[in-house]
């Protein structure tokens, strides 16, 4: 069973309590200000660590709530078994109400002049008669063996569960402190690697332009240059572009006029395309065809990667666009030394939409919730009814149950009496 103590000593070593029982386990917090890792390798690994802590967190927070929930069971148990048992429940009605009376006549004493002390006096005695009356049923009943097994099921799962509740607000603060240090690592990742891709990016794109510059010295060398439009890669394609086609379509919707040519309001875009033929150079110099066909070959799959993914990339010949996606390649021959491969590749231009999906707007009003006289809110039941009729075998106890009514103003609404008879009307 977890003390006082317990919570006040915090957990250092996670896996120690991975296996026990959640009762023994509580924590206030297990982190204090972040330090954030250097290195990426260090921020990695930070990362891995505290999602590994924070999945430890989250199983003991459960094992928790699953313990909490089966102690509830054994208290209902308990609670049902003595309700219905021996009289109980009667007992502990007439106990609750008698030890009520008590503490209205003890304060009435308190407050009442000379004159009236000796009447009060006496009602307080018999109230105070009737309560001892009341507790020896109730012990009695509880002496016996049925009964005190059930009293000792009930005392030993309250204690249980109140120990459970001090470990549950422990557990959660350390199961937020670990999610808290976990976004805040991936959030610094996530910087990290952003401001990694930007510098990348900007090195590449220096890397293309200073390999488009020299190549443009070469010359009858290759021209058309092709690269990723992100620079996330330095490669660039240098092709030999032949017989390139640019097509450009417009939409343009018209209606007729009377006695008129057709009017339109607006032109748009349809398409814009790119095809033709393309060489593509050996990289490298190799010294056998086997050798410059494999450099080729390997090229062509790169380019093929890039059509398959749907990559952006930019062209800078015949036409000098920026966002194109290769829609098809082909492979359609070879010059006889395996310098050079034959392509017919044929581009889209497109540029890239953020598509924003919005949310459809409920048509049903939340109901809003009456207001009691006290101030208070609840949901309105119509259905409720005013009152029960008592049938044989009712309590108060399965009357409150039924209509969610507590107990204490059942008693209030029916004269302060927790006896009922069959046929009586019960006011709810």
């Amino acid at each position: 069973m977890a003390t006082t103590e317990d919570h006040k000593i915090p957990i250092k070593d996670r896996n120690a309590y991975k296996n026990k029982s959640p009762v023994s386990i509580s924590r206030k917090t297990l982190y204090k200000k972040i330090k954030m890792p250097k290195t990426d390798k260090q921020l990695k690994k930070a990362i891995q660590k505290a999602q590994k802590n924070y999945n430890t967190d989250v199983t003991h927070d459960s094992h928790i709530k699953k313990e909490i929930t089966d102690q509830k069971k054994i208290i209902d148990t308990a609670n049902d078994y003595l309700n219905k048992t021996n009289g109980y429940r009667a007992a502990n009605d007439a106990y609750n109400q008698a030890t009520k009376n008590v503490a209205t006549l003890e304060e009435k004493l308190k407050k009442a002049k000379k004159n009236k002390k000796k009447d009060i006096e006496k009602s307080l005695k018999s109230a105070k008669k009737d309560q001892k009356s009341a507790f020896k049923d109730m012990d009695k009943i509880k002496k016996s063996a049925s009964g005190q097994k059930q009293f000792d099921a009930l005392a030993k799962a309250e204690k249980k569960l109140a120990a459970l509740r001090k470990s549950k607000t422990a557990s959660k603060t350390a199961k937020d402190n670990a999610k808290k240090k976990l976004d805040k690592l991936k959030k610094q990742k996530a910087a990290r690697d952003k401001k990694a891709k930007a510098a990348k990016a900007k090195k590449n794109k220096a890397s293309i332009n200073k390999k488009i510059k020299d190549q443009s010295k070469k010359f009858l060398a290759p021209q058309t240059a092709l690269y990723r439009a992100d620079y996330s890669s330095s490669q660039v394609f240098f092709l030999g572009e032949i017989s390139p086609d640019e097509s450009d379509s417009a939409d343009t919707p018209s209606y007729p006029v009377d006695s008129a040519d057709p009017r339109t309001n607006y032109s748009r875009r349809s398409s814009k395309t790119l095809s033709g033929t393309y060489w593509l150079v050996s990289e490298k110099k190799a010294k056998t065809a086997n050798q410059r066909w494999a450099n080729l070959d390997k090229q062509f799959e790169t380019l093929q990667k890039w059509q398959r993914f749907g990559y952006e990339v930019a062209i800078r010949g015949f036409s000098r666009w920026k966002h194109v996606y290769i829609s098809s390649i082909d492979k359609v021959g070879q010059n006889q030394d395996l310098t050079g491969m034959q392509l017919s590749i044929s581009f889209t231009y497109a540029m890239k939409a953020n598509v924003v999906m919005r949310q459809k707007k409920s048509k049903t009003k939340s109901k809003g919730k009456a207001k009691t006289a006290s101030g208070s809110t609840r949901k309105s039941n119509p259905k409720t009814p005013k009152v029960h009729v008592v049938k044989s075998g009712d309590t108060l106890w399965d009357i409150s149950r039924k209509y969610k009514v507590s107990l204490s103003t059942l008693i209030k609404n029916n004269g302060g009496k927790s006896l009922i008879k069959p046929g009586q009307k019960v006011k709810l």
